[in-house]
């Protein structure tokens, strides 16, 4: 769910022991945690926490990148010059959704083969 907001300057209140932690205006529900806090021009600003309060607590990009780059050892694609599929897990995973393979259908094609129909007419004897 998308709502708007502006970054505002960090409350001391807050119940969050994370002095990186910035505050925006954009009010978010519990399911939230975790999720993109993103600007009008489509960029990543920060991750999105959630105290109970007015204004919602998020994690800055360069703090989220951070975590990334020193605790997981995972490089930005723009930072190697890349746009691919991350190697994860000890194996190479495709960018994909664990779906199944998509096929064609359609219903009026759905005929038993072989089911002979009735044939009305003459009986020959």
């Amino acid at each position: 769910m998308a709502s708007r907001g502006e970054v505002k300057r960090r409350n001391k209140d807050s119940e969050l022991d994370c002095r990186a932690l910035k505050l925006s205006t954009c009010k978010i529900k519990k399911v939230g945690i975790g999720g993109p806090l993103i600007n009008f021009g489509g960029n990543l600003v920060g991750m999105n926490f959630y105290d109970g309060h007015e204004e919602t607590p998020f994690l800055p990009r360069s703090k989220v990148v951070d975590v990334l780059k020193k605790k997981i050892g995972l490089a930005l694609s723009s930072e190697r010059g890349l746009n691919q599929p991350e190697e994860i897990q000890g194996g190479w995973k495709e960018n994909r959704w664990p779906v199944p393979t998509p096929y064609w259908y359609h219903g009026v094609l759905e005929v038993d083969r072989w089911i002979l129909p009735d044939v009305h007419g003459m009986n020959l004897q």
